[in-house]
């Protein structure tokens, strides 16, 4: 049986990574929203020629509960070809961004529910999936839940015969957090799923295995965190006695990223930027980050008007600029995660860092910022 496999598209009307409003099946919306509706027109697309007999979001379709009307109608708009092409259901798990807050039938006409076109999981569940030549495999869903309604579903487990897979959405413990090679600590143990083949998650927009359970992934870049690893989804087939294989497909984001890692001192100059870079053709959406790391024996900070040199480099077709500073303890202060593209980063943090030295007084305020920056966005949203 053939799964196409994805999660955490998290759709958004304010989407952080757009610039502009783009007419889109006669709606204006935002353009990284267009480009995530493309790209959700391409997997179902796949789907199609795969032949799959399920479409699955392991969790976080939207990004936040009781999505706009546009979002619901355009979402049902670009998978509607699964079921009216090939009669290929769709199945939805709840994540932790409130999706178990709504139901189907806010979201699809009862008769679409009724055919079997289009299912929500916000609770435990066993379910036996059916393709159409008639065959049935068990599957064990683990939809976004408090740790002790896991530790209870688990329980109930134990007295039953193994079934072979699962799909999630849930954190588990010493998994990796976007582009670093940071793990978490906290989160569910992977021990608790040793009674499956093989257990497909989300939640972690990074693709990644620990053990028998494999986080499928974000299809696309969601924000500037996940900017130096690829993106994709699964189509995998499934056997009832646990057999299984997976294939991943990497969609065709207009969005790419180039990310160059600089060493500057204090004799570094705008145009030592400028020269590395040529003018970009006429409708890429090119992202650049520049990772830059400071000469720890240099005596002072860089004369490197940044803010001069975002505008440089935007007008040399770049779609956003963003600037990472590797300060002390080769630790990433990230001061723009949530800037608009004209803002670019904090420009009282760069000089307040031009009067001090490098010491841990400015990690500490970089780390401020971040917190400050992040409570505003969360506020917003």
């Amino acid at each position: 049986m053939k799964f196409l496999l994805t999660a955490d598209l998290h759709l958004r009307l304010n989407e952080p990574l757009g610039v502009q409003i783009s007419d889109f099946h006669g709606f204006k919306i935002n353009d990284r929203l267009a480009d995530k509706f493309v790209m959700l027109e391409q997997m179902v697309a796949t789907a199609i020629k795969h032949d799959v007999d399920w479409f699955v979001i392991l969790g976080d379709l939207f990004d936040y509960p009781n999505p706009p009307e546009i979002l619901r109608f355009l979402f049902f708009q670009a998978i509607a070809p699964l079921w009216e092409k090939k009669k290929i259901s769709t199945l939805l798990l709840a994540g932790n961004h409130g999706t178990d807050d709504w139901q189907a039938h806010n979201l699809m006409s009862e008769s679409w529910v009724s055919q079997g076109a289009f299912e929500t999981m916000s609770t435990p569940f066993v379910k036996t999936f059916m393709n159409r030549a008639g065959e049935e495999i068990p599957i064990v869903g683990f939809p976004e839940m408090k740790p002790d309604v896991l530790d209870d579903w688990f329980v109930k487990l134990e007295n039953r015969d193994p079934e072979p897979f699962a799909f999630g959405h849930l954190g588990l413990a010493f998994s990796k957090v976007e582009a670093s090679d940071f793990r978490v600590t906290s989160g569910v143990e992977v021990t608790k799923f040793s009674r499956f083949k093989h257990v497909f998650l989300g939640d972690f927009h990074r693709p990644q295995e620990l053990a028998n359970c494999q986080y499928v992934g974000s299809p696309f870049i969601i924000d500037l965190g996940e900017i130096d690893y690829i993106h994709s989804y699964l189509v995998a087939t499934l056997t009832s006695i646990g057999g299984w294989k997976s294939e991943a497909f990497v969609l065709q984001d207009p969005l790419s990223c180039e990310v160059r890692n600089i060493k500057i001192d204090s004799n570094t100059r705008n145009e030592d930027f400028m020269k590395l870079f040529a003018p970009k053709k006429t409708g890429m959406k090119e992202f650049l980050c520049l990772k830059l790391s400071i000469d720890k024996a240099s005596a002072s900070l860089p004369i490197v008007d940044f803010k001069k040199l975002q505008a440089d480099l935007l007008n040399l077709g770049f779609y956003w600029v963003r600037f990472d500073f590797d300060f002390v303890d080769n630790k990433i202060l990230d001061v723009d995660r949530v800037a608009a593209k004209a803002g670019g980063i904090d420009w009282a943090y760069l000089e307040y860092c031009k009067q001090h030295s490098f010491t841990e007084e400015v990690a500490n305020y970089g780390r401020k910022i971040m917190g400050e920056l992040r409570a505003t966005k969360k506020a917003e949203n």
